[in-house]
C-alpha cells in the first residue's frame, strides 16, 4: 500500500446559493406561491435547468402564456418579493456548514466566496446567517471578471487568500458551479440541493450527500491522496 500525507487546505472556497444557503428552493417556492395564487403549478424543471447560471427563467412570461393575458408585472413582482422576504427570514445554513466554517476559521485556514450572485447579495446572505466576519475575499458576479462556469471566481478567490487551487477546497451544489471550481484547479466536493440532484455532478473530486460528516482532517486526507 502506498502511503501519502495529509495535507490542510491551503484555503477554502465556498459557493453560497445552494451551497451554504438553500436560496435556490427560496428562488423557486417565492415563484410557485405566486403562480399558486392565479391556480397553477409552476413546475419545478423550469428552475433547475438554470440553478448555478445567471439566468433568470421567464416566469411572468410564461404565467401570462399558460394565462391567455396579461398580468399587473409589477404588482405580482412585488407579490413575489413579499414571498421571497418570509421565506429568507426562516432559512438557515444546510447542514454542517457552520460547522466546517468555524473549524477552518479557528484553525487559521482562510475563507472566500465564489458566487454567481451580486456582492450586495452575497454580504446580505452572510450577514443574516452570522457568517461575514468569517470570509476573507468575496468574489461575486460583479466582482470576478467572469461568471461561472468560467473558473475566474475561484482563481481570484484563492489568488486573493495568497493560496494555491490545487491546495486548495472549493464546494459546490451545481453542475455549473462544480466545472468551475474543477477547472480552477481546486480540490471540488460536491454536495446537490433539492434542487440539483439532477444535476451531473461527476466531474467533482468527491461528491457527498452532506457536509456533516466532513471536517477539516478529511478534507486533509483526501487532499493527501490526490497528491500521492
Amino acid at each position: 500500500m502506498t502511503a501519502f500525507a495529509s495535507v490542510p487546505p491551503a484555503a477554502l472556497v465556498f459557493d453560497l446559493d445552494g451551497t451554504i444557503l438553500d436560496t435556490e428552493t427560496v428562488e423557486y417556492d417565492s415563484v410557485r406561491l405566486v403562480w399558486d395564487e392565479f391556480g397553477h403549478h409552476y413546475p419545478i424543471s423550469r428552475f433547475v435547468d438554470v440553478i448555478g447560471t445567471t439566468d433568470s427563467p421567464p416566469w411572468i412570461a410564461e404565467l401570462e402564456l399558460l394565462l391567455g393575458e396579461p398580468v399587473d408585472a409589477v404588482r405580482i413582482g412585488r407579490r413575489r418579493h413579499e414571498f421571497k422576504r418570509s421565506l429568507l427570514a426562516e432559512l438557515r445554513p444546510r447542514p454542517g456548514v457552520v460547522e466546517l466554517i468555524e473549524a477552518a476559521f479557528a484553525r487559521g485556514i482562510p475563507l472566500a466566496i465564489a458566487s454567481n450572485a451580486p456582492l450586495d447579495w452575497v454580504q446580505r446572505r452572510l450577514a443574516d446567517a452570522g457568517l461575514l466576519r468569517r470570509f476573507a475575499a468575496l468574489l461575486a458576479v460583479d466582482v470576478s471578471s467572469a461568471p461561472k462556469p468560467d473558473p475566474a471566481a475561484y482563481r481570484e478567490a484563492c489568488a486573493a487568500l495568497g493560496a494555491e487551487p490545487a491546495f486548495s477546497v472549493a464546494f459546490e451544489d451545481s453542475n455549473t458551479g462544480v466545472s468551475a471550481a474543477v477547472a480552477s484547479g481546486c480540490f471540488t466536493i460536491a454536495c446537490p440541493g433539492p434542487l440539483t440532484e439532477a444535476h451531473d455532478l461527476s466531474g467533482a473530486d468527491r461528491v457527498v450527500s452532506s457536509l456533516v460528516d466532513i471536517d477539516i482532517d478529511q478534507l486533509a486526507v483526501w487532499l493527501g491522496e490526490r497528491r500521492s
